[in-house]
């Protein structure tokens, strides 16, 4: 990734947590918490064109962690 690159996603995520300075809370949240097996994470969708909202959940395994963990040391984040 060139320098150009790194600073139009810097950019972005400037304007991304601007925007969305709750959900960046969040994220930074999650990143210095430790997710257990049995976490459930709940997300909701809904469009602004539509009445629907689209509703799912997701019970953390071992497998995920495993999978997050593997994912982590591929990136060289262990």
């Amino acid at each position: 990734m060139n320098i150009s690159d790194v600073m139009k996603l810097k950019g972005a995520w400037n304007e991304f947590s601007g925007n969305h300075p709750q959900f960046v809370k969040f994220l930074e949240y999650m990143a210095g918490t430790k997710i257990e097996e049995g976490t459930v994470f709940a997300v909701s969708v809904k469009k602004p064109d539509s009445e629907k909202e689209i509703k799912t959940n997701l019970k953390v395994t071992q497998s995920d962690l495993e999978l997050i963990e593997t994912l982590k040391s591929m990136a060289g984040k262990k």
